[in-house]
């Protein structure tokens, strides 16, 4: 009999690999599918950036045409642009989390973590209780 047709315990070790690139699989499709929500939600977060550039530019470019000294003006607004980049930044940061761990996860995934994965039940204490 070939592999094909029996999967009884004789192959169970084929069985097992044969899971194991199913969830592997699994894992790499759930990360794509985060990539591309992420790189959704960072797209429209890098347009609402453009936001602060009036407050950086325009100072910056009153001082180049005008030649004055820093005004309180111009830190003010300065202080406003880069408080908005950082609140942008800090937003970025929360949003790829979850692709960050999911990376993690599926650079991890090892032979041994599925078997943990899959292996029931979790804590034997669990079961004692």
């Amino acid at each position: 009999m070939t592999r094909t047709y029996c999967r009884c315990g004789h192959y169970l070790l084929g069985q097992l690999e044969d899971e194991f690139l199913e969830w592997e699989h699994s894992l790499q499709r759930t990360h794509e599918d985060i990539a591309k929500t992420t790189q959704q939600k960072l797209k429209a977060l890098r347009l609402a950036s453009l936001a602060s550039m009036p407050f950086i530019v325009a100072p910056l470019l009153h001082f180049v045409f005008t030649g004055s000294g820093i005004t309180i003006y111009a830190m003010i607004s300065m202080t406003i642009g880069m408080v908005i980049l950082g609140v942008m930044a800090m937003t970025e940061a929360h949003i790829s989390k979850p692709l960050r761990a999911s990376y993690t996860v599926l650079e991890s995934c090892t032979w041994e973590s599925f078997l943990e994965s899959r292996s029931w039940p979790r804590n034997v204490r669990e079961n004692n209780d």
